[in-house]
């Protein structure tokens, strides 16, 4: 490891950052962490303000104080898809809540379907918000020691199933970032770094994007609805070198008329949700580049397509289209800490062509659906 790699591990304090590769420091206690790690970088870019890490560690702090009576309930968090929503996360999590987020934007029918998944005995929502009536259920000890987050996915059933996602599963995966020589606020490239997106932060794909650009120490410039042409906008005004979207998302970029903007401060293209055509995601290269030499773009930029999904905390896989291949097939690679397997119906691992289902193993897998334990 490199001196700054080492300089960046000790200022965040090696115990903090074995308790975040083994699950010990909770969601709520990554904004403290951070603020001593990166104090007045800015965190956050959202449409109408930006944080640094010390004003999100109190907004967090301030915000935790009035949830202590909701210690060891499930929390059902309605919030619209702005920072604020993030920031009562962290807080409901800091406060020893179990915390179940849920959109802003879906019909009070779906709310009340995610309040039964998730079994949640307590809500907080933003002004004017509904919020169903919930069971007189005494507190559970020890709910969210392990377990920090509940994400409800449908699957194929249609019907909402609460994954439980763990500290560990939700935070591990991130720690090689805090070495990374990325958000530098000093040397040739101070202030070059920053990755946009417009996600649902009540999606894994969202907070995972949330998680990772504040772990590594980058500006998180965050849009809560995403519109083509104002992303667009953005990328030319904010010169971010990474954008995360979904393929939907790249398709709308296109229909706007991506091709006809500079996009060549994007060195890192970022798709997840559903497999992204490859030769969407080469074309993306082509309007990003990989570096700027005498303030002229150079080369291509770097397409990483993820494979995951709201049972895996995230990312299992990913295929990284390097900025020197054009229309060459990659496979996808699984992420360090992650097995895989494909098995028949009977569980029996299958032989190779052959077809079969997956299963998966490591730290980023849920501890199970909540309400089906067993």
């Amino acid at each position: 490891m490199n001196k700054g790699a080492c300089d960046r591990f000790s200022s965040l304090g090696l115990r903090e950052t074995w308790r975040l590769w083994t699950g010990r420091l909770r969601l709520g206690q990554l904004p403290a962490a951070l603020a001593r790690r990166y104090g007045d970088r800015v965190a956050i870019e959202g449409e109408h303000r930006s944080w640094t890490y010390r004003e999100l560690e109190a907004a967090v702090a301030e915000r935790a104080a009035t949830h202590t009576k909701l210690a060891d309930r499930v929390v059902l968090l309605r919030w619209p898809n702005v920072p604020e929503l993030l920031f009562e996360l962290f807080a409901l999590s800091r406060a020893g809540a179990l915390v179940a987020p849920v959109k802003a934007r879906i019909p009070d029918a779906e709310v009340r379907a995610v309040a039964d998944a998730t079994r949640a005995t307590r809500g907080v929502a933003a002004k004017g918000l509904y919020l169903p009536d919930f069971p007189d259920a005494p507190a559970q000890p020890g709910l969210a020691r392990e377990v920090g987050v509940l994400l409800c996915t449908s699957g194929t059933s249609g019907v909402p199933k609460a994954a439980a996602l763990t500290h560990r599963g939700l935070l591990a995966g991130f720690v090689p970032l805090l070495a990374a020589p990325v958000g530098l606020v000093r040397g040739p490239r101070a202030g070059r770094d920053a990755v946009v997106s417009a996600l649902p932060l009540c999606h894994v794909m969202g907070l995972a994007a949330a998680l990772g650009s504040l772990m590594a120490g980058v500006p998180w410039v965050h849009r809560a609805r995403f519109d083509a042409t104002v992303l667009l906008d953005l990328i030319e005004s904010r010169r971010p070198n990474v954008f995360i979207g979904v393929p939907t998302m790249y398709a709308d970029l296109e229909a706007a008329g991506a091709a006809q903007r500079d996009l060549s401060s994007v060195q890192l293209w970022v798709s997840a949700a559903d497999a992204m055509p490859s030769d969407r995601a080469f074309r993306f290269q082509a309007f990003g580049a990989a570096a700027r030499v005498a303030g002229r773009p150079v080369g291509r930029s770097v397409f990483v397509d993820i494979y995951g999904m709201v049972e895996l905390s995230g990312a299992a896989g990913v295929r990284v289209l390097p900025p020197f291949a054009v229309n060459v097939p990659v496979p996808y690679r699984l992420l360090p800490g992650r097995k895989v397997r494909a098995v028949d119906r009977d569980g029996r691992p299958v032989r190779l062509g052959s077809l079969g289902e997956l299963q998966f193993r490591g730290a980023g897998v849920m501890q199970g659906y909540r309400g089906r334990e067993g």
